[in-house]
């Protein structure tokens, strides 16, 4: 699956705080800024694994990778993106 989607692999220690879901949006180049980012999560344009992510400024953390391991960021009805733990 990793192949067919755009991916990033993180380091374990990248996630031992937890990070805002904007600056991951940008870092996987899901979007441009963290502006079009914002706005796209204020559109409720962005899923993570599947589920809107919830409050104004949402975060990400371990808890929300699958297995530990994979995080599947969804832009729009098309666009999906991996982040995986390695």
């Amino acid at each position: 699956m990793a192949d067919d989607v755009p991916s990033l692999k993180m380091a374990a220690s990248e996630l031992a705080s937890p990070m805002l879901l904007v600056d991951l949006l940008v870092r996987v180049k899901a979007c441009a800024s963290k502006g079009e980012a914002r706005r796209l999560l204020g559109q409720k344009g962005i899923r993570v694994n599947g589920k809107q992510p919830e409050g104004d400024n949402p975060t990400i953390g371990d808890a929300d990778f699958r297995d530990g391991e994979v995080l599947v960021l969804q832009k729009g009805k098309r666009d999906n993106f991996l982040v995986i733990v390695g």
